[in-house]
Formats: structure tokens, sequence, C-alpha cells
């Protein structure tokens, strides 16, 4: 990591108030109409929105920095945040936004220092019960910013490329393999879910090596989250064949799991560009949101996936969802291509970049 990085002198320096609400809209504005934004910086206003309007002890006066130029202009401005919905690790979220006219002169690299240590000092005060990790997402790719990140230590975590369907259209007739049947989530079964998914991703590059109550949490958890949608296609194995099947295969006596699909129903902005989810008294439109799919190795080429998918979205369109979404990592192009045939379509990128916790280091440091 690069040494300490002084603030430019220029700029005075002071947090975020809820009166600056307007000039952060003006400015997020201006960021995406730089070439490639992609919508990164609209993405954010959410997040800041909530940190300005905080109520009790000011978490814009904790949170958040901005430099304001000789003319009394936001020239650029960080805040940091730890996101309460994520249930399987603490993420410390850095965001912020520097005025195209103002680039090249430190702005950025001094705001993600100093946000990187006020998210470090949220985490240090969370308890030690999960991972804590340092992150920074955004739309698109932002390939500009990326060796300022990786001299703060950051690593490409990955791209995510999101895909719609609309579910007006004709779903195919898709089958499962006849000696395969399917049963709904229940806790009873997450250890043969959780089970699955660790085979059906293991040759995936940098696979998370969560553990059940970690995966549990962090994909059949949440409001959104449809049990009775969400799926573990079952081969029933009877008699002596059972203790027959290999030990990664077997989940339970006389058991063994080929695939799965977690799927939950979104409520979000009905629009077909970067869906926001919806804040309270905005117009909203319920997306059938299919959360992860795998398969496992042995069980690949036989349609499995394909009737777990369909399945899913007739689900959906059964409760009058009209659209259907996933996302899927930009370097999955097997994936990708299996989407394309049910009609998926690519719409935007989704960049994660990260540190994790054992270089996190002590608070200030």
């Amino acid at each position: 990591m690069d040494g300490s990085v002084s603030a430019p002198p220029e700029f005075d320096w002071r947090p975020l108030v809820a009166d600056d609400a307007p000039a952060l809209r003006r400015l997020v504005a201006e960021c995406d109409r730089a070439p490639n934004a992609e919508g990164a910086y609209a993405y954010t206003l959410p997040s800041l929105e909530r940190v300005l309007a905080s109520d009790g002890e000011s978490m814009a006066a904790r949170d958040s920095l901005c430099a304001v130029d000789g003319h009394g202009r936001v020239a650029a401005a960080a805040w940091a945040r730890v996101p309460p919905g994520v249930r399987h690790e603490y993420r410390g979220l850095l965001l912020g936004a520097v005025h195209p006219r103002n680039r090249c002169r430190g702005l950025g690299s001094f705001l993600l220092q100093w946000a990187e240590r006020r998210a470090r000092a949220l985490l240090t005060a969370l308890p030690d019960d999960r991972h804590k990790i340092l992150r920074i997402e955004f739309p698109g790719s932002r390939d500009d910013a990326v060796p300022l990140y990786g001299r703060r230590g950051f690593s490409l975590h990955h791209t995510e490329i999101e895909m719609e369907r609309d579910l007006r259209a004709p779903i195919p007739q898709a089958p499962l393999p006849r000696d395969l049947e399917l049963v709904e989530w229940a806790p009873e079964w997450e250890q043969a879910f959780y089970e699955t998914w660790a085979d059906a991703f293991s040759d995936r590059p940098g696979r998370a090596a969560w553990t059940r109550g970690e995966w549990v949490a962090g994909f059949g958890g949440g409001s959104a989250f449809r049990p009775d949608l969400s799926w573990l296609a079952l081969h029933r194995i009877q008699g002596d064949a059972a203790a027959r099947v290999p030990g990664p295969l077997r989940t339970r006596t006389s058991v063994a799991t080929a695939g799965y699909v977690l799927c939950d129903v979104r409520e979000l902005r009905p629009t077909t560009v970067s869906p926001v989810r919806a804040r309270s008294g905005e117009a909203v439109q319920r997306v059938g949101g299919i959360r992860q799919v795998g398969v496992r190795p042995a069980w690949r080429g036989r349609g499995v996936a394909t009737a777990l998918l369909c399945a899913a979205m007739r689900a959906f369109r059964a409760e009058g969802i009209e659209r259907a979404m996933l996302e899927v990592n930009a370097n999955n192009s097997a994936a990708r291509r299996l989407y394309e045939r049910l009609g998926f379509i690519a719409g935007s990128r989704f960049t994660v970049f990260t540190k994790p916790a054992p270089a996190l280091g002590a608070p200030g440091s």
C-alpha cells in the first residue's frame, strides 16, 4: 500500500450536511456524464441519502467528507457505511465521487484513503462473529479507477452481468430427467442444498470458502427469499445401490442431489436499465429473481439447469410476474450461453473490489 496521502490544500474539507443534497445530486449527474460511467455514480445516491437523512448522532458528521472549491461548490465527496442487510459477512462499503473537472488532482486518492480508514473503524467496532471485508462496488467497469484501487491493496473480486427475461414470451417445456424430483427449500434440506452448491461450484475460480451457516445466511435468507420457489433436484436411490453412491454425491441415506435453484421476488423501480430496489412510496414492479442455480458435475449435460430455470420462470409467471432477473459472472461463458438460449438478455455490468479482513490492520493505520 502507498504511504499516507495528504489532503489537497486548495480545497476546504468538512463533513456532508443535509443541505448538501442538491449539490451532491449535481455532482453525481456530472460524474455520470463522463465516458463509460454507466450509471456508476447514480447507483450510490440511495446510500448517500440514507447518510444525510440519519437521525440522532449525525451519521454524516462521522462517516462522510467532502471537498469544497473556492467557489463554494462540492468538488468531491466520500462516505462509508456498513449495510445492515448482509447476514453472512460485515461489509465496509466505500463510496464517493470526484467531479470530472477536478480529477487528477489527488482528491480521489485522499478520499479513498479517508473512506477506507472510516470503514475500517466501523468494522472494528462490530463483533467478530463473521467475516469482515472492505468493499467497493459499482455498475460498469471504470477501468480508470483500477490502478487507484490496486495501490490501496484492493483486488477485483468479480464482475457480474445482469440479465433479464420477459416472462410474457413463451417459456420452453423442459422437464427434469425422469429419475429426478424436486423438493422445496426447508430447514431439514439446508445441508443438502449446501453440499450441492459446494460440489456444483467446486470448479469455479475464486469460489468462496463459506461455511454452511454463512452460505445459508447469504443465499437462503432475507424478506424477498421464496423457499417455496427454491428447489433441490433429488435422485432417490433404493436398496443396496444407495451405499454405492460416491461420498461427494451422497447427502442423506438413499438420496443423491443433482442440482438446485434459489429464487426471490424483488420490488424494483419499473425500469429495464440498472434496476434499483424501490424505496418507500415509490411505484414498484415485482420481479422474479434467480439468486443462484447450480448443477453437480456428474449431472451436467442432462438438462437439469434448463429444467430448474424453466420451472422457476413458470412459477414467477403464475404469480403475475412479467420480468425475471439473474446475475452471471462475466467469466462464466457457459452459464451465459445457457441463459441466452432461454431468452435472457444481457444488460449492465456490476463490478466489486474487495480487501479481506487480514489486511485491515488497526483503525486509523
